[in-house]
Formats: structure tokens, sequence, C-alpha cells
């Protein structure tokens, strides 16, 4: 075969990083027993934001894309489009800091969103006055690194880096059963499998540093707390949690040692102060 037809304009698609297939990731759940609350992260970008940042998105679905962005992100792509190429690039610095250098994908990507330039600006317009939608909150969850890595190793290895821990605590238990749901994703359907993790106590969570390129802030949160910060269908996911894996997950009550008990003297007897072995201090009313 000619190797000029791989270089024609429109065949230049076979070589997006959009063709790139996300057919499941990985995720653990955790949850207090104390306090009967959920670790949560909010991540830093939406993933509509990191699709049109890296040309990971068909040029059709480009309308979907910008309606699913927060305020500053939907101000991101109207500077993009406005300044060019040099400030798309300062923005990919920002957004993704050291994993950018020496690597040529963001060259690829520009080209893609060149492509789709007239139907981004449409997009603009058609949401402008619109209400933009905040960022989520979430269990940590990503992809594999390597195609060696299992799903379990992938679920833990997130749950590290988003929740900035060395480990989980030695109480920590992870329970065999996952929970299994589909998504709707900018490539079609993509399945995710969580594992449940079951800890005794909260475990401190660091303060999200303005460096972090992933997280924008993470805490513990009660039910009640989760449902209107997160994605219905996730929140449905969480919601169904307890009555499948954790009805024998009873809330954890620390221990109190008993303290000094005063006990109520049946009636008609006399408290003596209690006497060592003599007599019971109980009054004979019939007497001798």
């Amino acid at each position: 075969m000619d190797s000029s037809y791989c270089d024609l304009e429109l065949r230049k698609i076979i070589n997006l990083s959009m063709r790139s297939d996300i057919p499941r990731t990985y995720g653990i759940i955790v949850w207090c027993k104390r306090t009967s609350r959920w670790l949560m992260i909010r991540r830093k970008h939406s993933v509509h934001y990191l699709s049109f940042l890296r040309g990971r998105y068909p040029i059709s679905f480009t309308t979907e894309i910008i309606s699913h962005l927060t305020e500053d992100e939907f101000e991101s792509v109207k500077q993009i489009v406005a300044n060019g190429y040099d400030y798309y690039i300062q923005v990919m610095n920002d957004v993704y800091g050291d994993m950018l250098k020496g690597n040529k994908l963001h060259l690829v990507s520009w080209n893609h969103i060149s492509y789709s330039l007239d139907l981004v600006i449409r997009s603009i317009a058609k949401f402008e006055s619109s209400t933009k939608p905040p960022l989520q909150y979430l269990w940590a969850k990503g992809h594999p690194n390597t195609n060696n890595e299992k799903g379990l190793e992938t679920a833990i290895r997130e749950l590290k880096e988003e929740a900035e821990i060395d480990s989980l605590p030695e109480s920590a238990i992870i329970l065999d059963s996952t929970v299994e749901y589909s998504r709707n994703g900018i490539f079609g359907v993509y399945n995710v499998t969580c594992w449940i993790c079951v800890v005794e106590e909260e475990f401190n969570l660091k303060n999200v540093s303005p460096k972090d390129n992933e997280v924008s802030d993470r805490r513990w949160m009660l039910m009640s707390e989760c449902k209107p910060v997160m994605n219905n269908i996730e929140y449905s996911v969480l919601e169904g949690i307890p009555a499948q894996f954790l009805a024998y997950y009873t809330p954890y009550t620390p221990y109190t040692p008993p303290g000094p008990t005063t006990l109520a003297l049946p009636v008609g007897a006399v408290d003596d102060g209690g006497d060592e072995g003599g007599d019971d201090g109980v009054v004979d009313d019939e007497g001798d």
C-alpha cells in the first residue's frame, strides 16, 4: 500500500487519541462504620473538559461536550477559541503540568480541536447564557496504568493517589462482592467495577494542594450530603450499597468502661456503709 495513503488529510482521524477504547474503569468506595460517612472526591476538572483539551471526542459530540462544562471551563474554552494555539498550550501546561513535557500528543489534539472549531463556536453561542453545572463528587476510580494491572490494584492505587494516603488503615475490610454498573460516556457505554471498603474510623484527609492536577476537594460525607453533589447514576449506586453489602456492619460505638454505680436498696434496708462479712444491715421489723 502506498504510504502516502495515511498522510491524506481525511485519514488523520486514524491517529487521533480518541480512537482508544475505554471498556471499564475500577473504583473503591470507602464507608466508615462509626460515622456512617462516605469518602468522596471532587476532581479538579470535568471529564468533558479534559476530553475537549485532549481532542478525545467525535466531532459530532462537540455540542454535548460544551454543554457539560463548568463556568470556569466554559470561559477557558472561549479563551482558547479567541487566542489560539499558544493560549491552548498554556492551558494544557496548567492542567497537566509535568505530564505534558516531551509529549507531542497535544499537537494531534489541537488539530482535532481545529477541525471542530466552527461547531465549538456555535455551541458556545448556544450555551452562553445557560446555567453551567458544578463539579461533582465521586469515589476514587480510574483506568489501569498498564495491561498487567488488575482491577483491585487499579482501584487501590486510585484511592491512594486521589485521597493522598500511603495505605489503607489496618482495620480496613475490602468486601469480596463488587458493585457493577454501566455509564453512557463520550464513546458510548462503558462498564464500572467498584469494591466496597469498610473502615472502623475515618482517617485524616490532607488539604488539597493548589498544584494538584487531579483533585480539588476530598471529604467524608453523610448520604444526605452526597445527594446534591453527585451524579444521579452514581448516587443511586451509593444508595443501594447499604442494603446489599452493609446490613451486618452496624455503626461502631467505642467501648466506655463503667463508672461507680449506686445501687438502690430494698424497702426497709439500712445503708450501713457496707460492713465486711457482718450483719447484712436489714432491719427485722418483727423483732426477736
